[in-house]
């Protein structure tokens, strides 16, 4: 039927361009066929790209699945995700009610009550899956429903997680009331220590405030009894009338006064341990020129720097103290002039100390053995240094 038509063709419009140069052939050749081809699209109905091509193979391929029911609620189609959730064929689920794969849906009258509880999808082996699903009724322009579409995933994955989380969480809980407890336990077992620990410092304190007490009486008993020592040494004196013997019971006394003087000190401090050897030098020293009446001519010079020192340090030294500067009053400045200086320092070591008593009078003789000489003074500070 057709071969007549080609041979015309060819014979009336192909054979005379033969003789055409090669781009113009090209160029015509590439114009019958687009023409051929627009024939055969018209005439065979050629296959093209169509919106319903798109959406089929959207549908089709989509990850979630995809119900359409109709007004009745039957199953008119599937996808393919619907079809591997189920493990039907499309042809089992086609025409089935929406309950045949959720059992467990409100069949009301009402269309949108009736899509409630879509939680639990029904696959062919009776095996309940968790689903997420979300409905969207399909209407006309007079809102009478046509349908409806039904979409929805397996979040079976996600149930999973969630029950491990759960269980996880259950087991963290479980772990910490266990160590919930066990802190308790050691709570309670630790704040009965607290309590014996603290009434048994409170029983120490009580001791130590005992003992405290004890050794400020202690030192306000010595401090007396030195003090009446004194006293009886300064009434005998009275009835003596050798100038020897007087001083003899005067030094005696001033002796007992320099001793009285520390323990008044470590009565009067907080500590009651040691006591500050600075103010104690500046009170003796002071008391010393007051008994010996000197007059304005001689000037005390102290310089002391802060220290505390401890009652076995302090009563040596404060003898020490006593006997130099006694000796210093009485013999250095027969002409009434005159300095008389103390210094006392720590030195860098921090347990050792310097004292330093001098004064610019009349000075020992030049072959003075301090060691040999008949003064109990001098005796006593060569044997506490």
């Amino acid at each position: 039927m057709y071969l007549p038509l080609i041979s015309g063709v060819l014979t009336e419009f192909i054979l005379p361009f033969m003789s055409l140069p090669a781009p113009s052939i090209l160029n015509l050749l590439m114009a019958l066929g687009i023409g051929f081809i627009a024939y055969g699209i018209w005439k065979f109905k050629l296959p093209q790209l169509t919106s319903s091509m798109i959406s089929d193979r959207i549908l089709s391929t989509m990850s979630n699945f995809l119900f359409l029911l109709d007004e009745e609620r039957k199953i008119i189609h599937v996808n393919f995700k619907a079809i591997e959730l189920s493990g039907y064929r499309e042809s089992e689920l086609l025409g089935q009610p929406l309950d045949f794969v959720f059992p467990h849906i409100n069949h009301s009258d009402s269309y949108s009550k009736s899509m409630e509880n879509l939680e639990t999808f029904l696959n062919s082996k009776q095996r309940e899956i968790p689903v997420l699903a979300s409905t969207s009724i399909i209407k006309t322009a007079k809102h009478d429903v046509l349908g409806l579409v039904l979409v929805g995933s397996d979040i079976s994955q996600l149930k999973e997680a969630e029950k491990e989380r759960d269980n996880y969480r259950e087991h963290l809980e479980e772990l910490v009331e266990e160590r919930t407890k066990e802190l308790e336990k050691t709570n309670r077992k630790l704040k009965k220590e607290i309590i014996a620990h603290e009434k048994a410092e409170e029983e120490l304190k009580d001791s130590l405030d005992e003992k405290e007490i004890l050794v400020k009486e202690i030192h306000h008993r010595v401090k007396n009894n030195l003090m009446i020592i004194s006293s009886l040494l300064n009434l005998q004196s009275h009835y003596i009338t050798d100038e020897k013997s007087l001083n003899i019971f005067k030094e005696s006394q001033n002796r007992a006064k320099s001793m009285a003087l520390i323990h008044e000190r470590l009565y009067r401090t907080d500590s009651m341990r040691r006591i500050d050897f600075d103010d104690y030098i500046h009170t003796l020293a002071t008391d010393l020129f007051h008994i010996y009446r000197l007059g304005p001519g001689i000037n005390l010079t102290l310089d002391l720097e802060s220290v505390k020192l401890d009652v076995n340090s302090a009563i040596p030294l404060g003898l020490i103290v006593n006997e130099l500067v006694t000796n210093s009053l009485k013999y250095a400045f027969p002409e009434g002039k005159g300095e008389l200086s103390i210094k006392f320092r720590s030195l860098s070591r921090g347990d050792e100390f310097e004292l330093v008593i001098s004064d610019n009078g009349v000075g020992f003789p030049q072959d003075l053995d301090f060691r040999k000489v008949d003064s109990l003074g001098l005796q006593l500070v060569c044997n506490l240094t």
